[in-house]
């Protein structure tokens, strides 16, 4: 339960001019008390088409929860039992004497159940669908839920759903005329129709999971394991366990289901799972991935609560990949707010607020608030070159290079110079995957740059086809064209040293060598070690770009002074281990040169999936 504020009656009078400008419309034939006209669920969610009928009978099943609740004609103080259509108060006072008999049924003045919606939204129409909503809630209090006196009047089973949830029925029909078909019988309704308006953004070519799919399959995979071996031990597991790793990202879904409902049952209880727990795939790998991620995570939650050991490791087993991978943070949040989200996103131009909380929980709650309030403004639908970014001249969108290393190929492996800042370009294709490289296309180049460092906006990369079945012509003859050369760095900025980072000067018994810039490093990339966002490499440094290479025969860590360990030997080139990323924490020694600072790319900035590198 939860404290509302004191009944604000100023708020009634705000309400009142509004209810009054909808009633002075309504034709007063056509409004009687009895069942609304119902057609299925794929009726409106706001009750725009009847809304006279919608309010009486508000009245009418609140009258009769009171009388069962407190006997046969027993009101609360104050109550005003105003039934009359031509009063321009009826939906405060509707909403007053709903407050009033929550009082009464909570045994506290302002507790309230969680999800209370009230009188939060400012059109009558939706006032009325929250009153709607609470009166369910609080008749299932009374009754128990689904169940109801038989002369209850009812609404049709979304209004008993929260307002996120209604929300996102109600903006997709406006989009593009989505009409559920979720029957009121199946069993958790409210998270099946949610599940069904996904399924149906990713029918309208949203993309509602931005990774790759079979990667965040098998980080599913990884965690479940690492979940399971800390529950039961390492290697035991219930009987059924398929523990299935598969490229037919159907298969794989499916028996990831499969276990990750027998760990449910063993430490939650048979059939017993958390609120918003998901518990089915969809109609698409991409929102199977999402909702096996949010049921995983949900059943670490819950499984693994009070194990304190665990508290430096954010509550989960040691590495624990979590939503890495995926291109949102709101992975996590339950059903209803993942589409909301992403519809307002991909049609209405809405950009997730900065959320400071100390929880999951937390944030997925204040992403719901700030994604309700955004749809009940009723906000305009983007055009398709809003959607898109701007459009130049071939009709591709346009961006701004923020200092974007430019690359003939999309394994970053011909680097071509940095793109200075206001650079613009056409962007026309990206690569698959996880990879943040897109073809882009500018005055006297034609280049692979990560959208990561230019004003192109995600939401407009991922929207760009994919390089499947095209190879574009690449060339650089741009002034601040330098190449091609090896790569020095995936991209970025200005560099920012570190403190403790490495000297400037040779290490001890190597005075004679010549220090060389990180520019003049040729990183060998041999297997990735994403668990530890490292990756094992062979190194060369060069007199200049590209040229007098010489093997890196040592690496030292500057803030022990200690070699670091050769991990394998191919040809004359000794294996080490390194962070992902610019570090001036390592000096790397050759036989004429050294550096001291170098910047290692992650998988995604050449073109590497999973596995070896590149």
């Amino acid at each position: 339960m939860r404290r509302l504020f004191p009944y604000l009656i100023i708020g009634l009078l705000i309400l009142a001019p509004f209810v009054a400008a909808v009633l002075t419309s309504l034709p007063l034939a056509t409004v009687q008390a009895g069942p609304p006209g119902q057609e299925g669920e794929g009726q409106p969610v706001t009750p725009e088409s009847d809304f006279g009928t919608f309010v009486i009978n508000i009245r009418l099943d609140l009258e009769l929860l009171a009388d069962e609740y407190l006997g046969p004609g027993i009101r609360p103080a104050g109550w005003n039992g105003n039934a009359d259509l031509t009063s321009a108060s009826i939906v405060g006072d509707v909403w007053l004497d709903l407050e009033l008999l929550a009082d009464e049924v909570s045994g506290e003045p302002g507790a309230r159940p969680v999800g209370w919606a009230g009188a939060s939204s400012t059109t009558p129409v939706r006032i009325a669908r929250n009153l709607r909503h609470d009166l369910e809630q609080l008749a299932s209090l009374v009754f128990g839920k689904g169940e109801r006196p038989e002369d209850w009047i009812g609404a049709p089973a979304i209004y008993s759903c929260d307002i996120t949830a209604q929300n996102l029925i109600d903006t997709e029909r406006r989009t593009f005329e989505f009409r559920s078909t979720t029957p009121p019988s199946v069993v958790n309704y409210c998270q099946a129709v949610a599940g069904e308006a996904i399924d149906a953004l990713a029918g309208q070519g949203v993309t509602v999971t931005e990774g790759n799919i079979p990667q965040l399959m098998e980080n599913v995979r990884g965690d479940l394991e690492r979940l399971a071996d800390e529950l039961n031990g390492l290697g035991v597991r219930p009987p059924g366990w398929r523990r299935t790793i598969s490229l037919d990202t159907n298969e794989m879904s499916a028996d990831l289901l499969n276990d990750l409902e027998l760990l449910a049952d063993q430490h939650l209880g048979e059939n017993n799972r958390p609120p918003d727990w998901i518990g089915d795939l969809g109609l698409s790998p991409a929102i199977a991935v999402r909702n096996l991620r949010h049921d995983l995570e949900l059943l670490a939650e819950y499984s693994l609560a009070g194990r304190d050991y665990l508290a430096d490791l954010g509550g989960r087993p040691y590495g624990w990949l979590g939503n890495q991978g995926f291109g949102d943070a709101f992975t996590f949040c339950d059903t209803a707010t993942q589409g909301l989200v992403l519809l307002l996103q991909s049609y209405y131009r809405f950009e997730i607020p900065s959320i400071n909380a100390a929880t999951q929980e937390g944030f997925c709650a204040s992403l719901a608030t700030a994604a309700n309030s955004y749809a009940e403004t009723d906000p305009e639908r983007a055009t398709e070159e809003e959607l898109a970014g701007l459009v130049g001249a071939s009709g591709k969108p346009i961006g701004q290079s923020d200092f974007a290393f430019a690359y003939l190929d999309v394994g970053a492996l011909q680097f071509m110079g940095i793109m200075p800042r206001g650079i613009e370009f056409e962007a026309w294709y990206r690569n698959f995957g996880d990879s943040t490289m897109m073809y882009v296309v500018g005055e006297n180049f034609a280049v692979y740059i990560s959208y990561e460092w230019t004003t192109f906006p995600m939401e407009a990369f991922y929207r760009l086809p994919t390089l499947q079945g095209v190879i574009p012509e690449t060339y650089c003859f741009a002034e601040w064209c330098a190449g091609p050369g090896p790569t020095p760095t995936p991209t970025g900025q200005a560099i920012t040293p570190t403190p403790g980072g490495a000297p400037g000067e040779p290490p001890p018994g190597f005075d004679n060598l010549v220090l060389v810039p990180w520019n003049q490093i040729v990183i060998y990339y041999d297997q990735d070690k994403p668990e530890t966002r490292s990756v094992l490499v062979r190194m060369e440094l060069c007199a200049r770009v590209g040229a007098g290479c010489e093997p890196v025969t040592n690496v030292y860590d500057a803030t022990t002074n200690l070699p670091l360990p050769t991990l394998n030997l191919i040809g004359a080139y000794p294996v080490f281990e390194l962070p992902y990323g610019y570090s001036n924490r390592f000096l790397m020694v050759s036989q004429t040169y050294f550096a001291n600072e170098v910047w290692v790319s992650d998988p995604t900035l050449r073109g590497v999936v999973s596995g070896t590198g590149q």
